[in-house]
Formats: structure tokens, sequence, C-alpha cells
């Protein structure tokens, strides 16, 4: 429901509870999706179909999902604290990820651009929000 309902018409109001509950709807799905992966039941191609949810949809569940973890674990009272363990956490999680399939040397230049970023950071070229929200 909208914060404050007074400026808008019953119409409208339906028309928020619908989006609502659609999003809703698809995290029920996604969440489904999770657990059959996780039963081994179906492969994520058969478990995305059956459950009509996208992957794009489903991929942004799942980074969302981790993304609060990561944030949960490593919130500090320094934004800058947590910016670098964030980004230490990416490094990880690539690494853990890849380098079973593939040469993770392949991943030197996004790992560049992480710790360039990261120096950035470090020496006030780059400015970090003091609250950040997922999307």
């Amino acid at each position: 429901m909208l914060v404050d309902n007074k400026n808008f018409r019953e119409a409208e109001h339906i028309g928020d509870d619908m989006l609502n509950q659609a999003d809703l709807a698809m995290d029920s799905k996604c969440r489904s999706v999770e657990r059959t992966l996780a039963d081994g039941v179906f492969t994520l191609e058969k478990a995305l179909k059956l459950y009509k949810v996208p992957k794009e949809t489903y991929l942004t569940f799942v980074a969302k999902k981790h993304a609060a973890k990561i944030d949960t674990e490593v919130n500090t009272e320094s934004v800058k604290d947590r910016y670098f363990s964030t980004i230490n956490i990416f490094e990880k999680m690539i690494y853990i990820s890849f380098s079973s399939v593939i040469d993770i040397s392949a991943f030197e230049k996004v790992f560049a651009d992480f710790r360039k970023v990261s120096a950035e950071v470090e020496n006030g070229n780059i400015l970090l929000k003091e609250k950040v929200t997922l999307k």
C-alpha cells in the first residue's frame, strides 16, 4: 500500500496493491525455483520453465538475496570499511565461482578494475553514499 494514500483514487490503490501482489507472487516463484534447485529435483532451466520465471528475474532475486546477506555480514560503522569488505568478498566469489570452469586469469581485468576503483575511493576521488539500498 502507498505510504500517503490521501492523494490517490481507489483505482490507483488497487493498481498499487496488484503490483505488490505481482512482486510477491514472483518472489514466491523464485523461492520455489531455489528450493527445487537445492533439492536437486530439476536443473535451473527446467525449474525456470516449470515455474514460469524469467532467468534474469531469478538471477536478480539471487543477487539481491546474497547482496543483503553480504551487507549484513560486513555491516560496520564505516561506510569505507563496508565497501572494501564487500569488494573483497566479490573478488573471492568470482574466484570460487569460476576457477573450476575457466582460467581465472581471464578475470584479472575485473580484479584490476576493482583495485583501481578502490584506490580512487581510498584517495577520496570517489565518494561513497552513506546509505545504500538494494534495487
